[in-house]
């Protein structure tokens, strides 16, 4: 009867705890809405597509006027992003005052070989990109076990679609409490981020498989 009494309230908590993590999720989403409405736009502008709002379009066919469309803004995005390609530099570690220099060369080794293998170059331009074109870029960094039992670290970029704020004041997001990654994986790839919970993530998927309509 106790263990099943800890079991109850074990579940209970962790129902709790995903409750209060889902209101995080639909807080920071509502805090979003309009970031993420100007970010799309702004997206749209470099791209070239729909620079014109659908009632200046209609006032123009109304006229018998082609919305006619010169981007000037995608070849200044360029520019800018062929600066950030040109003058590229290495990360390096420096001994602090009394520090250890021969650790600080160590780490610095070990950087160079992790930004090479992550192809640090093109994630850095492709963040430096969505920086300039929505306001926001973002790393991912974590540990791969695809190839490496004892892992590879990884540097990728997240695209700022997947990433949802919460409340902040602060440009550097030192107020910033929390934040919402939000993406797309198959069970196997999940299964492999979080080995210990394979059983669980089965039975959460067989459970939804099993609740969709079948046509």
């Amino acid at each position: 009867d106790r263990f099943i009494r800890f079991i109850e309230s074990k579940r209970s908590v962790m129902l709790r705890e995903m409750r209060q993590e889902m209101e995080k999720a639909s807080e920071a989403r509502e805090y979003e809405r309009t970031f993420r409405e100007l970010a799309t736009e702004s997206e749209k502008f470099y791209s070239g597509e729909e620079q014109w709002s659908p009632a200046e379009r209609r006032r123009l066919e109304a006229a018998r006027r082609p919305a006619l469309t010169i981007n000037e803004i995608e070849s200044k995005i360029d520019l800018l992003s062929g600066f950030q390609r040109q003058n590229r530099f290495d990360l390096k570690y420096l001994p602090v005052e009394g520090g250890d220099a021969k650790v600080a060369d160590i780490l610095t080794l070990l950087v160079k070989n992790i930004t090479e293998q992550s192809n640090f170059d093109a994630v850095e331009t492709a963040v430096f990109e969505d920086g300039m074109i929505t306001g926001r870029g973002f790393y991912n960094v974590y540990v791969d076990f695809d190839r490496n039992l004892e892992g590879d670290i990884v540097i990728e970029t997240f695209d700022w679609e997947d990433v949802y704020l919460g409340p902040h004041n602060r440009l550097d997001l030192a107020d910033c409490e929390y934040l919402v990654k939000a993406k797309w994986l198959s069970k196997d790839k999940i299964k492999q981020l979080y080995p210990e919970k394979a059983d669980d993530i089965d039975k959460d998927f067989d459970e939804h498989t099993a609740a969709e309509p079948h046509q």
